[in-house]
């Protein structure tokens, strides 16, 4: 038992584990900061003391055995306990630090992220944020990231989430376009103007189709304010628009499915300073 806890292995663990998660000797070589030589040595060494084969070593191609994928998703879970462990060692003498990296829209950002992370930064300046704008579905646990926003039901995926929020929706116009066009009285009536949205939606059992479709709220919310059409917007977005008189809720009647937010991350055990980062996210929801 004591090989597998003593720290010659555990660091023949973590570098097993990069490499598995870049699929390559070479990349895990340098995100480490060492020889490929010195990543391939411990590998073997590694295999030796476990008797088994993790890696198949081929030049132009890379693949984990069985018994390497088995251990790989144990390293992730076990490293990431070994990172949460050392995170509540070191505040417990010191203020919070390392990097947070989280992936999530910009539309999420701006809607839940800028106005927490702004007040954790100020209170905790040794805390690094990465924030990653890209709407694509990353993998959390290969691409290692801390938490992620997501929209929508989630699937079953073994990651860890906690409800943020659930958005209400509307449809919503410029008086100007509602002048030349006239207000819409149905679903039906709706579908006959430019939509605008960031993907199809349906309602009342009809599948509305926009006309302009944008993969960013805000954009969105600007095509809507310049009369391009008839958006479909978070109410909490355009409060300040809808009070202004700048934009006009539509169709109030019908009944929008309500969409999930969701905060998710690749484990249930957090580290110390995410665990106070999502703190700040939910204080941040209750006193808006």
């Amino acid at each position: 038992m004591f090989l597998y806890c003593n720290m010659r292995n555990l660091s023949s663990l973590e570098i097993f584990e990069a490499v598995g998660r870049q699929r390559s000797f070479s990349k895990a070589a340098e995100g480490l900061g060492l020889t490929k030589s010195t990543v391939s040595r411990q590998i073997k060494a590694l295999e030796q003391a476990l008797g088994v084969t993790l890696i198949h070593r081929d030049p132009r191609h890379f693949a984990l055995t069985d018994q390497g994928e088995v251990l790989l998703k144990r390293a992730e879970g076990l490293l990431a306990q070994v990172d949460a462990a050392f995170d509540e060692v070191r505040s417990s003498v010191a203020g919070l630090s390392g990097s947070i990296h989280i992936s999530t829209t910009a539309d999420m950002a701006l809607l839940y992220l800028a106005t927490p992370a702004a007040i954790f930064v100020i209170n905790h300046p040794e805390v690094e944020l990465n924030i990653d704008l890209n709407p694509n579905v990353v993998d959390l646990k290969s691409e290692r990231v801390d938490m992620a926003i997501r929209s929508g039901e989630l699937k079953d995926s073994g990651l860890y989430a906690r409800k943020l929020i659930d958005v209400q929706s509307g449809f919503f116009s410029s008086p100007e376009f509602m002048t030349r066009n006239g207000r819409p009285k149905s679903i039906l009536e709706m579908m006959k103007l430019p939509f605008i949205s960031t993907s199809k939606i349906k309602v009342e059992t009809k599948t509305v189709t926009p006309s302009i479709l944008a993969n960013n709220m805000s954009v969105v919310k600007q095509l809507t304010l310049n009369g391009a059409g008839i958006g479909l917007l978070p109410e909490e977005l355009v409060r300040k628009e809808k009070r202004e008189g700048k934009l006009l809720q539509i169709l109030n009647h019908v009944q929008i499915p309500n969409v999930p937010i969701f905060l998710v991350f690749p484990d249930k055990n957090l580290p110390k300073r995410v665990e106070a980062l999502v703190k700040n996210i939910f204080e941040t929801m209750r006193t808006r």
